[in-house]
């Protein structure tokens, strides 16, 4: 199975992971999530988020995507479910790890960008990004 072949590899290489970059259609977070827990199913997002956290003992960057697709209300209530989920409820804890992002249009590609950089930078890590 898929799934299983890219946890053992998570597993096995954590510590020569640098950083961590989930990225996930936000436009529908709270459609899918309501859909699966009908069914007992965690989100997969939700899941992989907590799991990267554990096996790398830092929580991933988040790329919360396509936030072009629907209308702001819309986007903002889905993250911040999103946020609370993948949080504990501690919204606060992961505000700055989790980027509303276009990857259509460029919106918040910069803050992702630059959050990357600082990241590597920090654990002595060259970047490609240019921060303004």
């Amino acid at each position: 199975m898929r799934k299983n072949r890219i946890i053992r590899f998570l597993e096995s290489n954590a510590q020569n992971i640098a950083l961590a970059i989930h990225v996930l259609d936000i436009s529908t977070f709270l459609e899918t999530s309501w859909r699966l827990e009908k069914k007992g199913i965690i989100s997969i997002d939700v899941e992989m988020i907590q799991f990267l956290a554990k096996t790398l003992r830092e929580f991933p960057l988040v790329a919360a995507n396509k936030i072009d697709k629907t209308d702001k209300k819309e986007i903002d209530a889905n993250l911040k479910e999103f946020m609370h989920r993948i949080s504990n409820g501690h919204i606060s804890a992961v505000a700055d790890k989790v980027f509303p992002v276009s990857a259509k249009t460029g919106e918040g590609l910069s803050a992702l960008k630059s959050a990357i950089h600082e990241k590597l930078v920090a654990k002595g890590y060259r970047t490609p990004f240019k921060v303004r």
